[in-house]
Formats: C-alpha cells, sequence, structure tokens
C-alpha cells in the first residue's frame, strides 16, 4: 500500500472486507489500514461501519497484543448510534422468514429463536441450542 494516498472510509471498508474474507493476516497490510483509518479527519458514516466494527474482533483475536484502542476510538460515533437489532425489524418485514419458522416448527420438530444479534453486529436469523 502506498502509505501517501489518501484513503476514504468507503474504499478501507471494502479493503478491511476483502481482508476479513480472504482470512489475511499480513501485519504489514493491516498495520496500513488501521493507520489510515486513525488519520481520517471525518466522522465514519454509519453505511461503512459493519466492517471496521467486525475487524476490531478479528484483530483482537488474530493480534492480540495490539493495542487498538486509537483504531475503536476513530469510528466512537458511528458505534454509538449503530443498532444491529433494528435490522431484525426489516427482516421481520419478509414474510419468508416467518414461513421458513413455521416449516422448522411444524415439519422438522425444532424451535429455534429467531434474529438474535450477536455483539451489535451480527444477526443470527436463526439459533439453536443444544
Amino acid at each position: 500500500m502506498d502509505e501517501e494516498a489518501p484513503f476514504d472510509h468507503a474504499f478501507l471498508s471494502n479493503a478491511i472486507y476483502y481482508m476479513l474474507f480472504r482470512e489475511n493476516d499480513d501485519e504489514k497490510l493491516w498495520k496500513a489500514i488501521i493507520e489510515a483509518t486513525i488519520i481520517q479527519k471525518d466522522i465514519l458514516p454509519l453505511m461503512h461501519y459493519k466492517p471496521f466494527k467486525i475487524s476490531r474482533y478479528y484483530l483482537t483475536k488474530r493480534f492480540p497484543e495490539w493495542d487498538l484502542h486509537e483504531y475503536t476510538e476513530s469510528f466512537y460515533y458511528a458505534d454509538r448510534y449503530w443498532n444491529a437489532a433494528a435490522l431484525d425489524e426489516y427482516y421481520r418485514a419478509d414474510f419468508k422468514y416467518l414461513e421458513f419458522k413455521s416449516f422448522l416448527n411444524r415439519k422438522c420438530l425444532v424451535y429455534p429463536i429467531c434474529f438474535m444479534t450477536l455483539w451489535n453486529t451480527f444477526n443470527l436469523h436463526y439459533v439453536f441450542y443444544e
């Protein structure tokens, strides 16, 4: 990565998604993304927030020795307004989810919990307890 190029949040969110999808653990690339995020003067828009939040959990597990405080502080305002549980209403509006849950209950005799939110990041559509 060219360290002189100014990257915006849209580019960084796409780069983070790519790095997460490929499970890339190249320390130099991740550090460049973190530094580019920290030097941003703009507030992180909500539409680009999700990959940053997911990367926080990924980086904490992949590189436990790193101090990610500044990185996580750079998306403080987006974190305050993000509510993954609000997406549940969007999913509930689609009748296919209710129809599939009914199928699971009647035909398969399993009773999942629908639309569970994990870490205010992930919306799990169906959760099964052991």
